[in-house]
């Protein structure tokens, strides 16, 4: 499974113009309104990128405009209302286990 996300670097202008940590990258993962299977855990969810779109995102000459992610959010939103779910037993922070992925009886 693959997300969305965008990355930028920009100056930090309160350092010098020669200072080797001016630069700093910042990233994103995209998200969208929920779908109706994940509206119930929240009103947003990542967006899904189809196996198909990961070559796109992942190149390094393509420079991305709204256009691109749009059609990045549409292909998700189908994306993730293919995805089934299954509740699991309650679990706390600290648990660990394979029993974390094993649908509730």
């Amino acid at each position: 499974m693959g997300f969305a996300g965008l990355y930028s670097w920009w100056p930090d202008r309160s350092k010098p113009d020669d200072d080797p940590d001016r630069w700093v990258l910042t990233a994103t993962i995209v998200t969208s309104d929920a779908v109706q299977t994940l509206a119930d855990i929240h009103d947003r969810n990542p967006v899904i990128l189809p196996q198909q779109k990961w070559e796109q995102w992942l190149d390094p000459s393509l420079v991305g405009d709204q256009a691109l992610v749009d059609e990045a959010v549409r292909a998700g939103v189908a994306e993730a209302s293919t995805l089934t779910f299954d509740a699991v037993a309650p679990f706390g922070v600290r648990d660990d286990g394979s029993q974390l992925i094993h649908p509730r009886a």
